[in-house]
């Protein structure tokens, strides 16, 4: 986003909230604004802690508002809410005066000026820290990712600028336009008086205390409110659903106790106060009563000595702007002006005035204490009392102390109450779906969520396992479709490979097969010979980089390319360079496929090949095996232009050719070891002078003998080839007689019938027929055989077309035994239920068409066959 989000809401939000919304940044001066109101209408405005710096030190609360709104809001809004909050003390103490601090903040210099005038000082620290911000360029703002050391020591300087503003200025005002003047009046004294005050240590340390205060509020909330808008300008607000629901909760709350503490206190105050009031009249119009039955008798002056008032304080008898009478001694004979700051008593608004004016200021020693003044008038005299606050609202503040506490226990009883359900209705069942979600998402589609306590999560429950449902069905079906289409895939790529052995049953001069197990489906290996004129065979093998469909299409072009130059019988380098040429054409995917492509004369026993980026063959001659490590070139589709070199060979007859994919060396078992080139150096010596078929099926039983069940990690890829022998007629595979070795015999069947496109229903009779027999061998046929020389068994099957069917052939060399011979076993008509032992040779007879033993030249010959 390129814009700046401010332009989004009026210029005035300028703080560290600058990239919330409008309504937020409205909602959170709001907030400021009813905790600053609750503060200025409670004691909770002003808390004192007594010192023994004669004095109390004051923590001016109602300041921490204005300071967050200056941090986190800007200039304008907090000058603002300094500027409200100011009006509201000065309204709060013109309603209920009871302290100092109340009959100070009722001028407007007090309490609007010195508010106002140290946020804006504030203000103007705060702010140019906050432009200098370095801005994100993935939003275009300025933001708090970091919190800097300016933006901090900004917030700092600024809060104590606004603490010693309100703490100094507030008595800098007060003795410029509260002091009373008159006649007696001295500016000198007045400054003198102030400088003193400012000197006080105690007047420090509140300020620097109360800067402090304000400066860890504000350093919290700004980096709290940078790291939550950072955490979700990247996704996560960082904190979980129970943690943020008790944090607005927690603060609901505290908003709730300074609200209800707020209305207790005014409340209770002027409950106190007008309780007070009318014991405090009660009392006077009792003196005036009294004075009134003894003006005759000249006994005035000592009525009201000894006389007790209900909150201790003084009562003065005033006739002539002299006190006549009072509880107080020493203030009989006295000018009424000189103890309350009157020549006079005409109203009683100025008489309470002036002692809280006398009090402030100091003039008397029995003044010194905050004290209310009542006064009753009559035609002779005036009476009047002077109370002290501290006993007046003594009832007030236990009151108060009582409500807050009492409130502020059910609020701590509702929060932890309010969580625990939360937690226990709202977030636990959360994680449990989520918890449940992940597995599902995680391909545990069987997962069900069954969260069913209250109607909403019983309809999210119900709506989830529905969408799972619907999404495995859908997955199903995907994969059904992709199945078959794999399938159709296979059935298509394997019909793209010869599988007729032996391909060439007329020409007698080689003997050549071949075979592909694929890691997928489909793979990207492939293998092809075909012949060349009359007197030349090619053939080759490859291996595309990458598998499944992809590597499938890559191999399906190259073959093509590969066999389509050579049958023009063009030299086999000069094919290879046209076939690179193609595959290098819009090959945007960048695949490339490794080869070794031969061409033999079968009538010379000359070979020409090409080896591009390919396993090096191993080659059989002279009664040992080699590596063939001639490198033409590079693999094809990689780089076009660049010419692939031509290597000559002369075959002897006999000689085989073993050619393979990495897939054969580099096989794994469980512990990742590798088959390697040395164990299949080792096994083909084991196969020397065999036929094509047994080298590769040996090659592939050693494979499966040492990977056991580990999955297949590459497609394995074999071609065989013997120069001048006869192709062979029948398959034929040796296996020693160990019952371990019946899942080679299995998959050298299955191999067949895949071969063949063989019905399913075709396996599994033959897989019973050859367990049984297989097994009958390796138990009875050598019974003298040893550990390490258990005996042979030969398997061999041929193929008949019409109808399609296989004739399977399982030989050994041990003692006669003919397991047909023995009679069928009782069983019941469904064989499915007949009990284990003496069944076996009867599913095997059952499960194929025909079965047949003879005993040839010291050989038992088993022979079934299976048709479909």
């Amino acid at each position: 986003m390129s814009n700046d989000v401010r332009s989004a809401k009026p210029g005035w939000f300028r703080g560290a909230a600058v990239d919330l919304s409008r309504k937020l940044c409205i909602l959170m001066f709001l907030a400021l604004l009813l905790i600053s109101a609750c503060l200025c209408f409670s004691q909770f405005g002003i808390m004192a802690w007594g010192t023994d710096l004669s004095g109390e030190l004051n923590f001016v609360l109602f300041l921490g508002p204005v300071a967050l709104c200056v941090a986190m809001l800007g200039a304008v809004p907090g000058v603002a809410l300094a500027f409200i909050t100011g009006i509201l003390i000065m309204i709060r103490s013109w309603w209920t005066p009871t302290t100092i601090y109340d009959f100070q903040m009722s001028d407007p210099f007090l309490s609007v000026a010195s508010i106002t005038i140290g946020a804006i000082l504030m203000a103007a620290i705060v702010t140019p820290a906050a432009r200098k911000w370095p801005p994100d360029p993935a939003i275009g703002v300025k933001t708090s990712k970091r919190i800097g050391a300016p933006r901090i020591t900004s917030n700092v300087i600024g809060c104590l600028v606004l603490a010693f503003t309100f703490s100094y200025g507030t008595r800098g005002l007060l003795y410029l336009f509260v002091t009373p003047g008159g006649a007696e009046y001295n500016y000198a004294e007045t400054i003198q008086g102030y400088l003193s005050s400012l000197s006080s240590p105690l007047v420090f340390l509140e300020a620097v205390l109360n800067g402090a205060i304000l400066s860890i509020a504000c350093i919290w909330s700004v980096s709290s409110d940078a790291s939550r808008r950072t955490g979700r300008l990247s996704g996560s607000w960082g904190f979980s659903l129970h943690v943020a629901f008790a944090q607005w909760l927690s603060f609901s709350l505290f908003i709730l106790f300074l609200l209800a503490s707020s209305v207790s206190f005014c409340v209770e105050t002027v409950t106190a106060s007008k309780d007070a009031d009318e014991q405090i009249m009660s009392e006077l119009r009792y003196l005036q009563q009294q004075v009134a039955s003894h003006k005759e008798d000249s006994s005035v002056e000592s009525i009201a000595n000894g006389f007790s008032t209900v909150f201790g304080g003084t009562v003065m008898v005033i006739r002539d702007h002299t006190i006549v009478s009072s509880n107080d001694p020493s203030c009989v004979g006295k000018s009424a002006g000189e103890l309350i700051g009157s020549s006079g008593v005409d109203n009683y608004d100025f008489l309470v005035q002036q002692a809280a004016t006398n009090m402030i200021t100091g003039h008397d020693e029995s003044t010194k204490e905050f004290q209310a003044c009542r006064a009753l008038l009559d035609d002779d005299y005036a009476y009047v009392a002077i109370e002290p606050l501290s006993k007046m609202y003594r009832a007030r503040t236990s009151a108060l102390l009582y409500n807050a506490g009492f409130m502020l226990t059910v609020l701590l009883v509702v929060f932890f109450v309010v969580r625990e359900l939360l937690n226990r209705i709202v977030v636990a069942p959360i994680h449990r779906t989520n918890e449940t979600l992940g597995h599902i998402t995680h391909g545990e589609l069987a997962r069900r969520v069954d969260e069913r306590n209250v109607i909403e999560f019983d309809e999210l429950s119900t709506g989830i396992n529905a969408t799972v449902a619907a999404l495995k069905d859908t997955i199903d079906e995907v994969a059904q479709r992709n199945a078959q289409d794999l399938m159709a895939a296979k059935v298509i790529q394997e019909s793209a490979l010869p599988r007729e052995f032996p391909p060439f049953p007329d020409i007698d001069r080689f003997d050549i097969y071949a075979s592909m197990k694929t890691a997928k489906e489909v793979g990207g290996d492939f293998y092809d010979f075909f012949l060349i004129g009359e007197n030349k065979l090619g053939f080759l093998i490859a291996d595309v980089a990458g598998k499944g469909i992809p590597a499938a299409l890559f191999m399906m072009t190259a073959k093509t390319l590969i066999k389509n130059y050579l049958a023009t019988d063009i030299p086999v380098n000069e094919a290879v360079d046209a076939a690179n040429h193609q595959l290098c054409l819009g090959n945007d995917a960048g695949m490339f496929v490794t080869t070794w492509i031969g061409v033999l004369d079968f009538e010379t026993g000359s070979l020409s090949y090409t080896n591009a980026g390919h396993n090096p063959p191993l080659l059989h001659h002279d009664e040992q095996w080699s590596w063939m490590r001639d490198v033409s070139g590079m693999p094809l589709g990689l780089f076009d232009g660049i010419p692939y070199d031509r290597f000559e060979y002369q075959l002897a007859a006999g000689d085989t050719m073993y050619l393979y994919t990495d897939g054969v060396t580099e096989a794994m078992d469980a512990e990742g070891n590798l088959f390697g080139e040395d164990r299949l150096l080792d096994t083909l010596t084991l196969y020397t002078g065999m036929n094509a078929r047994s080298v590769s099926v040996g090659i592939r039983r050693a494979i499966t003998d040492f990977t056991l069940d580990a999955e297949q990690s590459d497609d394995i890829t074999m071609v065989t080839m013997r120069y001048g022998v006869p192709p062979e007629k029948y398959a034929v595979m040796v296996l020693p007689a160990d019952v371990k070795q019946l899942v080679h015999v299995q998959n050298f069947i299955h191999e067949e019938l895949h071969r063949r496109n063989a019905p399913k229903s075709a396996y599994n009779p033959l897989d019973i027929a050859a367990e049984e027999l297989f097994c009958n061998v390796c138990h009875y046929a050598y019974p003298d055989a040893e550990p390490g020389n258990p005996g042979e068994v030969r398997i061999g099957f041929e193929y008949g077309a019409n109808p399609p069917s296989l004739t399977v052939t399982i030989s050994d060399d041990g003692i006669p035994y003919n397991p047909l011979a023995k009679p069928d076993a009782v069983t019941p008509d469904d064989i499915a239920t007949a009990p284990i032992g003496g069944l076996g040779i009867l599913m095997a007879k059952n499960s194929v068409d025909d079965m047949n033993y003879e005993r040839v030249d010291d050989t038992n010959v088993l022979t079934f066959r299976k048709s479909w």
